[in-house]
């Protein structure tokens, strides 16, 4: 692929808007961060629930990712994001209390894909990550001796406990894998920027229809040079991490506000800017979360 010194932006201009921090344009209002599993914590309960220990309530969320090493980017960038994305990842999975008896809220599960901006982004010819934290349903408390139906209930609450340690598990084994492969991944250097249709290609990878429940990030300076193929975000919520270089840093403001645009004008549902510099790993695994 040909190496170039700078990208050509082809966005239209709108109104300049800094990006220090995270700012959000919606149709319905910001994102918020929820915290770990509130959103499907189960109600206490005296006795255990049939499905306890299991993931069978338990949501999956969808989290694409496109990162930009592209040649007009400063080369460290890339490591030191991919670190805290592996961290956010790791984070996700939340380790198990050592006393379950008061019960557990239930933990959603993470389908993550991480994909490199390439001058042929909406292709499979570069690897990718694409790896899924399982659920973990929700414990219920355990049960009181003073209920008539303890008995039989504690029997039946342990055989649940037993069955949530092994999903907790796997679900911490998976996460630790998955911030393996994030820091591994080989970022594309030399090639020109196919931006939006990474975000189009990484949605579609995820498996499932875009809408509410997908999160997608980009990292990037949005300089893009190449056609724009399939990108219909019909709802999805999008988070870029703005790249500024030095040499174009006059130009941002008003090239980020017309990012923000032009994902809006493709569906997007709400499009949230944090300079890279001011990103940690909290700030990824709150939009996840949100």
């Amino acid at each position: 692929m040909a190496t170039r010194s700078r990208k050509k932006n082809r966005l239209p201009s709108v109104a300049a808007a800094a990006i220090p921090v995270m700012v959000a344009v919606s149709a319905c209002g910001s994102l918020g961060a929820l915290a770990p599993g509130s959103a499907s914590a189960p109600a206490a309960s005296t006795s255990p629930d049939a499905n306890a220990g299991t993931a069978a309530s338990a949501p999956t969320r969808q989290a694409g990712t496109c990162e930009d090493g592209t040649s007009s980017l400063a080369s460290y960038y890339a490591p030191r994001i991919q670190a805290m994305l592996a961290q956010a990842a790791t984070t996700w999975a939340a380790s198990p209390p050592a006393d379950s008896g008061d019960g557990v809220a239930a933990q959603p599960g993470l389908h993550f894909v991480l994909r490199s901006v390439t001058t042929t982004s909406w292709s499979t010819d570069y690897p990718t990550v694409d790896s899924t934290i399982p659920p973990v349903g929700a414990l219920a408390p355990q049960p009181s001796p003073t209920d008539p139906s303890f008995d039989t209930d504690v029997h039946a609450w342990t055989g649940a406990q037993s069955a949530w340690k092994q999903s907790a598990a796997q679900a911490t084994a998976a996460a630790a894998t998955l911030a393996q492969e994030i820091r591994q991944f080989p970022v594309a250097r030399n090639t020109y920027s196919a931006i939006y249709s990474c975000i189009a290609a990484a949605d579609s990878q995820l498996g499932s229809p875009p809408g509410a429940d997908t999160r997608l990030t980009v990292i990037s300076d949005m300089q893009n040079n190449q056609k724009v193929v399939g990108l219909h975000l019909a709802g999805a919520a999008v988070l870029v991490v703005g790249i500024c270089p030095n040499d174009v840093s006059a130009g941002c403001p008003q090239r980020f506000a017309a990012a923000r645009q032009f994902l809006i004008n493709n569906g997007a549902s709400t499009v949230q800017i944090v300079s890279a510099d001011a990103a940690t790993p909290q700030t990824f695994l709150s939009f996840w979360r949100s």
